[in-house]
């Protein structure tokens, strides 16, 4: 009883992370929206952006424990290759925040600062900027392994992979080559998909045993008598 507790309090976090996670990404467009509206970030914004971030990495890593549970039993690897690749590029997307928050500070005047510091800083020693920013691509990398490994192995409906491989090959569109809608699209899928995950994660227990992939290894005679085996459908 112990073991089966301990199963479903895992379950349950992983389905609360991704719904929690689902929620950031579909209400981010509207909040950039909101944000763009105004003329300047006020230092309480910047700083509220500061305490969110490790709110939506902790969500992150319980997302992605949710999907990779869900490979287990199929495709263990690939989910664990896939969920790597994702945590190590959205730990990049932390520092990339923090840099962004510097530069909006900046951006509202501080005394004895040039607006362009961190600019000139990078300028200096590219080095740097190479040791944050490119390795962000991970993330992508991860969410399309991860959705190719769910449609390929179909723990849940194919179409839901997709759907996160669709979002992984955006998030770099809009991301780095500043494509608006491709950003907003970006949130809007993954946080779709965030949220169709976690909803097969809560109401489907048997997913996240692994008890469905195990009835597909079953096998049964063709015909009574005979040797001969077949999978049950």
């Amino acid at each position: 009883m112990s073991g089966l507790n301990e199963e479903n309090r895992r379950r349950i976090l992983a389905g609360v992370c991704l719904a929690g996670l689902a929620l950031f990404l579909l209400t981010n467009p509207f909040t950039q929206l909101m944000a763009r509206g105004a003329r300047a970030a006020s230092v309480t914004a910047i700083a509220l952006a500061g305490f969110v971030t490790p709110i939506q990495m902790a969500l992150m890593i319980g997302s992605v424990f949710g999907i990779v549970q869900l490979l287990r039993k199929r495709a263990d690897r690939a989910g664990l290759i896939g969920g790597t690749l994702a945590l190590m590029g959205w730990t990049a997307g932390t520092r990339i925040n923090v840099v962004n928050q510097l530069d909006a500070l900046l951006q509202t005047g501080v005394s004895g600062l040039p607006g362009n510091a961190l600019e000139k800083m990078f300028e200096a020693a590219p080095i740097v900027w190479v040791s944050i920013v490119p390795v962000g691509l991970m993330f992508p990398i991860g969410l399309i392994t991860l959705g190719v490994t769910l449609f390929v192995a179909h723990p849940v409906s194919r179409w839901i992979g997709a759907l996160l491989a669709v979002g992984g090959v955006l998030f770099p569109v809009g991301r780095a080559v500043g494509i608006e809608w491709a950003w907003s699209a970006c949130d809007l899928v993954l946080g779709a998909t965030f949220a169709l995950i976690g909803w097969q994660i809560l109401t489907r227990p048997e997913l996240w045993r692994g008890e469905a992939a195990e009835r597909e290894e079953e096998v049964v005679p063709i015909f009574p008598g005979h040797a001969e085996l077949q999978r049950v459908p």
